[in-house]
């Protein structure tokens, strides 16, 4: 192959789904900002995340929450690092599609006890209880209702990357 080593299907694969995974979240954190209730902060809140160096007008609980999330956003931007990476092979068909079927039945348990999701995930990303926050809370007033739309469209756009590696491969197409 003209002195150039063959592609590790193993970390191909672990590059596709990081490269999936982070525009899955990405689009799903679009979603929520543009469904967003209105407010003054929330441009504030999504620079913030991105950046860490707005002001925010929020309660001691809500920053802290922030500076919490924050440490995730910080994380997502490192890992989508990984799409400078070109994508030489592809996951096989076998992986795709046990993949799909996973996320089928993901996606089915969160449209059906969403909270119960909504919980488990704030159990496992967050090592306090500041995300427990009151119902008039901005946050909460501002984007809960955003999340379910975000996480199905994150869901979409992860579910169509996946398909994509069902389809045959034309040309040099990389991703």
């Amino acid at each position: 192959m003209g002195g150039k080593d063959k592609p590790n299907p193993k970390v191909q694969l672990l590059i596709f789904i990081v490269k999936a995974l982070t525009l899955a979240i990405w689009f799903a954190t679009l979603v929520s900002f543009l469904l967003a209730k209105p407010g003054a902060q929330n441009k504030n809140v999504l620079t913030y995340l991105l950046t860490g160096s707005t002001q925010l007008k929020l309660t001691e609980t809500e920053m802290l929450h922030m500076q919490d999330v924050r440490t995730w956003f910080l994380v997502l931007e490192l890992a989508s690092f990984v799409w400078v990476i070109p994508q030489d092979v592809y996951p096989g068909r076998r992986t795709s599609v046990i993949i799909l079927l996973l996320t089928l039945g993901f996606v089915t348990i969160t449209l059906l006890r969403f909270d119960t999701v909504w919980n488990y995930m704030h159990h496992v990303l967050f090592r306090n209880q500041l995300w427990i926050l009151p119902i008039d809370s901005y946050l909460i007033e501002h984007f809960f209702d955003t999340f379910l739309p975000a996480v199905v469209s994150g869901f979409g756009i992860w579910i169509l990357l996946w398909l994509k590696t069902l389809l045959p491969i034309s040309g040099n197409s990389r991703m």
